[in-house]
């Protein structure tokens, strides 16, 4: 469905890019709110791509619901790559306070999770470590779950260890390893 929207989105912008009214209009038709922030981030991808970053900012701040900080993510990094560092940084921030929409401790450490990978990758490294040291604290004590969740929160502080060991924080991603409880991966995460 999401590679749908995205062709959708292409094609509308392709004839109808200047048609603001249209494009939000056709948002508004979209009634799941995962689907629309998803068509509204490829609208404001676009624009980032362009240049435009005011006409793109009109669309991402029509992002919400449970992906709202995954999309900003996502169109942070766009804007980081298509030399606007500062509005990238601006929607790293967004994208970290939309995270607080997340009702369960593990989706909000997911989401966080995946701010500070976009952080590192966008090469704001006192902020990825913040952000996934945050991630870390936050999953942390969902490891005791029973279900299942367990596991996926020890990945979430694995992988947040990992972000810490390629910044070269590696005294921290040791002490922070020792927090991983599934066997496999803890061994995996004192080995980094």
């Amino acid at each position: 469905m999401y590679e749908m929207i995205a062709q959708v989105a292409q094609k509308l912008l392709k004839n109808h890019s200047g048609d603001h009214e249209l494009l939000s209009g056709i948002a508004q038709l979209i009634s799941d709110a995962d689907y629309q922030a998803y068509f509204l981030g490829e609208i404001a991808q676009h624009f980032i791509k362009r240049g435009n970053i005011n006409e793109a900012s009109q669309y991402a701040a029509g992002v919400r619901g449970l992906e709202r900080s995954r999309v900003l993510s996502m169109l942070a990094a766009s804007a980081v790559e298509a030399g606007h560092k500062e509005y990238g940084r601006i929607l790293l921030d967004e994208a970290m306070q939309a995270t607080d929409v997340n009702r369960f401790p593990l989706e909000k450490a997911t989401a966080i999770l995946e701010v500070a990978k976009v952080l590192q990758r966008c090469d704001f490294k006192d902020e990825a470590v913040r952000t996934f040291m945050t991630a870390i604290d936050i999953a942390a004590p969902s490891q005791s779950e029973l279900d299942g969740t367990g596991r996926e929160a020890s990945g979430v502080i694995y992988y947040a260890i990992q972000g810490l060991h390629q910044l070269g924080c590696n005294d921290m991603a040791r002490q922070k390893a020792q927090l991983v409880l599934d066997p496999g991966l803890r061994k995996d995460a004192l080995k980094l």
